[in-house]
């Protein structure tokens, strides 16, 4: 589970990209959940950059979660083609529903 704060866009994207792979290579998830509360606006640049690291999180057999994105992100993401790929499975009102279909699906509960 990862969270940033504040607006993402095309000053601040990379540094976020780093620290998320950087966090990846380390505990080597299957699952990333992505806290967006506290994520104000999604610049379009910042857009593109998610939807590139969702292709590649796929290739590398980690699936992307999104949890509780606020209501302008939220239309930002839905109607881009991250939206589309991510679609009702993948994205979260809340963090709570996030790790409830987390555990639904883990086989070692």
């Amino acid at each position: 589970m990862l969270r940033t704060e504040g607006m993402v866009h095309f000053a601040n994207v990379r540094r976020i990209a780093d620290q998320i792979w950087t966090f990846i290579h380390q505990y080597k998830p299957k699952i990333l959940l992505f806290d967006c509360s506290a994520i104000s606006d999604f610049e379009y640049s910042a857009l593109q950059i998610l939807i590139d690291a969702d292709k590649k999180l796929e290739q590398a057999g980690i699936t992307l979660w999104l949890a509780a994105l606020n209501p302008g992100p939220l239309e930002i993401i839905k109607e881009s083609a991250l939206g589309k790929a991510l679609g009702s499975t993948r994205l979260f009102f809340n963090l709570e529903y996030a790790v409830e279909a987390f555990e639904a699906q883990s086989p070692e509960r």
